[in-house]
């Protein structure tokens, strides 16, 4: 390989599912532990909480992207970056769900 992945192994297909397994597990602790698309419906009913839920959920959707084509670059197949792209539109739909069923409420804050 060339360029900033020059003199950096390339892994095994074996090796490089495990390695993207394991970094979603530890995304997926987080954002079960503090974060879900339920949070979504139940305080995203004013202006700045719908902001503040989307803002979050494309930076966790810009983390999966980001290690899904690392993987599919080291691993030179193209099935982790379709996962995970399959999985962040997924989950990014599941916000825009829960928040369509926020109730309106300009006076809710996320705590």
């Amino acid at each position: 390989m060339n360029g900033i992945f020059a003199g950096l192994p390339v892994l095994t297909l074996e090796e490089a599912s495990l390695f993207g397994v394991y970094f979603m597990v530890a995304l997926d602790t987080f954002s079960s532990a503090h974060s879900s698309p339920y949070t979504a419906e139940v305080r995203g009913g004013s202006p700045e909480n719908r902001e503040r839920v989307m803002h979050w959920a494309h930076i966790g959707g810009g983390v999966a992207v980001m290690m899904g084509v690392g993987v599919a670059l080291f691993s030179r197949n193209g099935w982790p970056a379709v996962g995970v792209l399959a999985g962040s539109t997924v989950m990014i739909g599941l916000y825009h769900h829960g928040l369509s069923r926020a109730k309106v409420d300009t006076e809710q804050e996320l705590g």
